[in-house]
């Protein structure tokens, strides 16, 4: 096809698309500025406004956007009582975990978050760790290591359990307050029992213990066979222990008078301020001649 050709198709429609466009475009105009065409895209469009005001309405009420209000304190409310009192707050107590407490009944809010005071929406879910009626059962640790009395119970302090010595035994060859053995319910605990965790006992036990002291509250008893009262009463009184004397008929001076038996014998032993009994008789024993 040729450029003349080209031109003379162009000329020739050219004309009649120019026309047919500028027909259409004044029907459209004629359309669009119609009273009715601009009645309805009125009205479409205070439909759509009242639309979206109403649902923006609608989702600010739902959600209460922006309105916050401070958490109430449940700490020491039961369980029930703090849902309640969540429920007057437009919130939900959710028990999150439980742990034992001693001297405190089951069921006790302990802690709780968002914590007291805080700005939360409605509806917040409060997570809350509450007491539990029954102990968890503790391993009691070894000995090895810590022996000593002082150092042993901080160490079942922290696993919430008690010790208090029972009884304290003289071992001059072990440092002051060493624990020798335990005690729990009447049944003896040694070191080997604690291997590997095999003793468990519930938190709030009271474990008792036997510990070492370097001085004793015993003394040996002196022979005060055919000493004289007087000689008697200073060796026993060194020892820390008590005189109880019996005299014979012929006792005329106590004072001067010879041990001829006593009790317990010579190197037993006694506990501090108790007694030994003495006979006497006036002149000295053939024994002690």
């Amino acid at each position: 096809m040729d450029k003349e050709r080209i031109q003379r198709l162009v000329k020739k429609y050219g004309q009649k698309i120019k026309a047919w466009l500028l027909q259409g475009a004044k029907e459209v105009w004629s359309f669009v500025s119609s009273p009715i065409f601009l009645k309805n895209l009125g009205l479409m469009l205070a439909v759509s406004l009242l639309f979206v005001f109403l649902t923006a309405s609608w989702l600010h009420c739902y959600t209460h956007h922006g309105e916050t209000l401070p958490v109430p304190d449940f700490a020491g409310l039961e369980v029930d009582e703090a849902q309640r009192a969540a429920q007057e707050s437009s919130m939900e107590i959710v028990v999150r975990d439980s742990v034992w407490v001693e001297n405190k009944k089951g069921g006790i809010v302990l802690e709780q978050d968002p914590a007291p005071g805080d700005e939360v929406k409605r509806g917040r879910k409060i997570y809350v760790r509450v007491s539990r009626n029954t102990p968890d059962e503790v391993s009691l640790p070894e000995l090895a290591g810590v022996d000593n009395f002082d150092q042993y119970q901080r160490l079942l302090k922290k696993r919430h359990l008690k010790l208090k010595v029972k009884e304290r035994v003289y071992r001059p060859k072990y440092a002051e307050n060493t624990i020798v053995y335990l005690v729990y319910k009447g049944e003896k605990i040694e070191m080997g029992d604690l291997k590997d965790g095999q003793i468990k006992v519930p938190q709030g036990s009271t474990i008792e213990a036997v510990v070492t002291r370097k001085t004793t509250d015993y003394a040996e008893v002196p022979d005060l066979l055919c000493n004289t009262l007087s000689e008697s009463r200073f060796l026993v009184k060194a020892v820390k222990l008590k005189l109880e004397v019996v005299e014979d008929p012929s006792v005329s001076v106590p004072e001067e008078a010879f041990v001829w038996k006593q009790e317990p014998a010579a190197k037993s032993r006694l506990a501090f301020g108790k007694s030994v009994k003495v006979y006497l008789t006036q002149k000295m024993p053939e024994q002690c001649e």
